[in-house]
């Protein structure tokens, strides 16, 4: 749709929704928001407008006022599996576990097949601490759709947690074998390694996450962990600073930084550091 509309079509609550549309594909999100709620004003149970209203919240980082969109979408259509889904999503995000699991559950009440909601709901069971239970939601996911890239990482890691490295290294060949660059199954795969002691190869897989991802400053400090425990000081004070160019104020390179640093006996630069850490984070324990 065109962003172009004109005024004698605005008291149309349609018209309103497609330039919501099209303004949300062009990332105008504050704009898309107000054409939305503009459409509802007109029509309150213009359902489509309510559901976008609230992918459009979800996308902007507001969860709460995208749950209340949801549960407006479910007072007009109990069975909206996607609104269930999603509202089990913006519940996780605001790590109100239980009332997540309910939403999700009554998601896969309405279509037991929705691979993403199986997926979605086994890493909400695993930050849980139910692995057992997470590994069952992603084996019914790969069940239905065996090539499911973040299932099949997902799985590996539940499995990582479980202590069975053999089996989730298993799970990541499985993944790279269908997308060889795939960041978060290398990734993983590094760590499962380093936890089997096997440092040169998590190394090369460190390597090959940085390779497929290198604006994540997540993939540099998971190396500049390793290189740190491998001994190798400066290659990990490397890591680290990549880390932070691209993101200053990432906190768990901030850290590691900050204690490389002090047994370095850099004391100011670390210094530094931990004073970015107060800015940022104050909450967190900072004893090095």
């Amino acid at each position: 749709w065109s962003s172009d509309v004109c005024s004698s079509d605005l008291d149309q609550p349609e018209a309103h929704f497609n330039l919501g549309v099209a303004r949300q594909a062009m990332g105008r999100g504050g704009e898309a928001l107000a054409s939305y709620e503009a459409a509802i004003a007109l029509r309150p149970d213009y359902l489509e407008a309510v559901y976008n209203r609230g992918v459009l919240l979800q996308d902007m980082a507001r969860q709460e006022d995208a749950i209340v969109a949801y549960d407006a979408v479910l007072q007009l259509n109990p069975y909206s599996v996607e609104a269930l889904s999603n509202r089990g999503a913006a519940l996780h995000a605001l790590k109100r576990y239980d009332e997540s699991l309910s939403s999700y559950d009554k998601a896969l009440a309405v279509q037991p097949a929705f691979v993403q909601t199986l997926h979605n709901r086994g890493l909400l069971l695993s930050e849980m601490g139910r692995h057992q239970d997470a590994l069952a939601s992603f084996d019914r996911a790969l069940a239905l759709q065996p090539g499911h890239i973040d299932a099949l990482t997902s799985r590996g890691k539940t499995l990582h947690a479980l202590g069975r490295l053999d089996e989730a290294l298993t799970c990541y060949a499985r993944a790279l074998a269908l997308q060889p660059g795939y960041p978060g199954a290398l990734y993983s795969r590094a760590l499962t390694l380093r936890s089997l002691g096997r440092m040169d190869e998590a190394l090369g897989s460190h390597d090959r996450a940085i390779a497929s991802a290198p604006n994540s400053p997540q993939m540099h400090y998971g190396r500049g962990v390793l290189l740190l425990e491998m001994g190798r000081l400066p290659e990990a004070l490397s890591s680290y600073n990549h880390a932070l160019a691209l993101q200053p104020h990432f906190v768990p390179a901030l850290k590691a930084r900050a204690a490389l640093l002090t047994l370095a006996r850099e004391y100011g630069a670390a210094a530094d550091d931990l004073q970015t850490l107060l800015r940022f984070a104050p909450e967190m324990p900072y004893a090095l």
